[in-house]
C-alpha cells in the first residue's frame, strides 16, 4: 500500500496520565475549536440574503444559516465523484440551498451566490476568543498540532490570517489519505509530531469526530463544547465552554495530576 504524504509541517516557533506521563503534545481541531467557523458562515449568509434578496427572504436568516451549515456537513469533499474540493462542493451546496426555498438550483445563480458568500465569509475570519492566546501558553510547554477535515491550503491560510501558524507544528489534512474520526489520522498525527498516546491530548468541538476519534486512538480528549448536550459515555473526557480565564482553559487541557 502507498504510503500517504507527509504532514504538512509549519515552522516551529502538563499534567499525569493514568500511566505516569507528562502531556508534551496537544492536538487542536481548527474549525469552532480555534477558527470561529459558525461565525465566519453566519456572516457569509447574512451578507448574502441582504445583497441577493428574493428567495433568500422567504425565509429568517437562522433558518437559512442552519439549513447551509447542514449542508456544509453533509456535502463534503468526497460524498461524490465530481466534488474533490470544498471550492467545488461550494456551488453544489447553493444549489441545493435555491431548491430548499423553492428555486430551480440553477447553477449560475448557485456560482453567483456561492462568490458573494465566500467573499463575506474569509472577511469575517476570527479566531474564538481566548483561543490565540491559550495557544501561545501551551506552545511554551509543548507541542501542537492541528487536526482537521478541511484541505490544507484553505486551513493553512486560515492559521496564517489569525497568526497562529507560528504556533503549529504540524498540520493533518485528509490528504494525508485519512479523515476524522479515523484514529488511524490521530496517530499519524502523533508520529509526525514525534508523540505517543500517553503524553498527548486532542481538543475539538465534535464529539464524534474530534473525542471519540481521539480516544480510538488511545489520546486522552477534551471536549470543547460550542453546543449541545453531552452524550452518555467516556466519563475521563474533560470539557470546556470557553477558553477564558486562560489559566483555567489551559488547567483543563494541560494538567491531568488531578484527575478524581
Amino acid at each position: 500500500m502507498e504510503r500517504p504524504p507527509r504532514a504538512t509541517s509549519i515552522p516551529k516557533a502538563a499534567h499525569d496520565t493514568p500511566t505516569g506521563a507528562q502531556i508534551t503534545t496537544v492536538l487542536f481541531d481548527l474549525d469552532d475549536t480555534l477558527f470561529d467557523h459558525t461565525g465566519a458562515l453566519s456572516s457569509g449568509i447574512r451578507t448574502l440574503r441582504t445583497e441577493e434578496e428574493g428567495l433568500l427572504l422567504t425565509r429568517s436568516a437562522e433558518e437559512i444559516i442552519e439549513r447551509y451549515a447542514h449542508l456544509v456537513d453533509t456535502i463534503r469533499p468526497g460524498s461524490s465523484p465530481e466534488l474533490r474540493s470544498h471550492a467545488e462542493a461550494r456551488p453544489y451546496r447553493f444549489q441545493q440551498l435555491h431548491r430548499w426555498l423553492g428555486g430551480s438550483g440553477d447553477p449560475a445563480i448557485a456560482e453567483r451566490w456561492s462568490s458573494c458568500y465566500r467573499a463575506s465569509y474569509i472577511a469575517a475570519w476570527r479566531p474564538v476568543p481566548g483561543a490565540p492566546q491559550l495557544v501561545e501558553r501551551i506552545r511554551r510547554r509543548g507541542r501542537i498540532g492541528i487536526v482537521t477535515s478541511v484541505e490544507a491550503s484553505e486551513q493553512s491560510e486560515k492559521l496564517r490570517v489569525l497568526g497562529l501558524d507560528r504556533y503549529v507544528d504540524v498540520l493533518v489534512t485528509p490528504e494525508m489519505g485519512f479523515d476524522k474520526p479515523d484514529p488511524a489520522m490521530f496517530a499519524w498525527a502523533l508520529r509526525e509530531l514525534e508523540s505517543t498516546p500517553d503524553r498527548s491530548v486532542m481538543v475539538g468541538d465534535s464529539w464524534k469526530n474530534d473525542v471519540l476519534g481521539a480516544r480510538g486512538a488511545g489520546i486522552s480528549a477534551v471536549w470543547f463544547r460550542r453546543r449541545g448536550n453531552r452524550p452518555n459515555g467516556f466519563p475521563e473526557v474533560r470539557e470546556l465552554d470557553s477558553f477564558e480565564p486562560l489559566t483555567a482553559a489551559e488547567s483543563t487541557i494541560l494538567d491531568w495530576s488531578r484527575r478524581a
